[in-house]
C-alpha cells in the first residue's frame, strides 16, 4: 500500500496552513523531490532572521535507498538554497534552514540512522544551518538529529525546526490510516 501520497497531502495541507509556500513535485540542481516547502517570509529567531527549506523525498524512489545519495543531494539542494542569497554566508543576518526529509515504506539501514541522529549541517564559514529526517511510515516514526548535552553552534534554528516539524509530522503520522 503506498501511504506516500496519503502522507504527502496531510503534510502540505499542515504547512500550507502554517503559512508555507508550497512546490510539488519540485527538480532542484537536478534533484526530484516529492514536495517542496518554504516559509513565505523570514522570521526572528534569538538575534538573527530565518527562512525555511523543507524537500521531501522518497528514500525508495529517488534515493535508492543509499546513503551516499542522501548526503549528494543535500549538496545539491543547498546549493539551490543558497543561490536566493547574494550575501556572503560570514555576512548574513538572514540565514536559511534546511531540512531534507526523507520518506520510506521500507524502513532505513542502521548506518543511515546513525548517520540522522548524529548530523547536523553547519559550514565553518556560518551563515546557514540544515539537517535531516528520516520518517519511516511503516512504522510511523522520525529519526532526526538529537539534542546533546554540550552547546552546539547553530543549534536554536535546528531545534526549532525540529520542535516546528516533529509536531506536524507526528499529526500527519497519526492521521495516515484515518484518511
Amino acid at each position: 500500500m503506498n501511504s506516500i501520497e496519503p502522507f504527502l497531502q496531510l503534510i502540505s495541507g499542515s504547512l500550507t496552513a502554517n503559512g508555507y509556500v508550497i512546490q510539488t513535485r519540485p527538480v532542484l540542481e537536478g534533484v526530484r523531490g516529492v514536495l517542496y516547502a518554504r516559509s513565505p517570509q523570514p522570521y526572528s529567531l534569538l538575534i538573527t532572521k530565518i527562512i525555511d527549506h523543507f524537500l521531501f523525498l522518497s528514500w525508495d524512489d529517488k534515493l535508492f535507498g543509499r546513503q551516499d545519495q542522501l548526503i549528494v543531494t543535500y549538496k545539491s539542494f543547498n546549493r539551490y538554497v543558497n543561490r536566493q542569497f547574494t550575501i556572503p554566508h560570514w555576512m548574513r543576518m538572514t540565514i536559511p534552514n534546511m531540512a531534507l526529509i526523507v520518506l520510506s515504506e521500507s524502513g532505513f539501514d542502521e548506518d543511515t540512522l546513525k548517520f540522522a541522529q548524529s548530523t547536523f549541517m553547519v559550514p565553518f564559514k556560518g551563515g546557514e544551518v540544515g539537517q535531516f529526517f528520516l520518517i519511516d511510515l511503516k512504522e510511523k516514526s522520525t529519526i532526526c538529529h538529537r539534542a546533546y548535552a554540550y552547546k552546539q553552534y547553530g543549534a536554536a534554528p535546528l531545534y526549532h525546526t525540529q520542535n516546528f516539524l516533529l509536531s506536524i509530522i507526528n499529526g500527519c503520522l497519526q492521521n495516515l490510516n484515518s484518511e
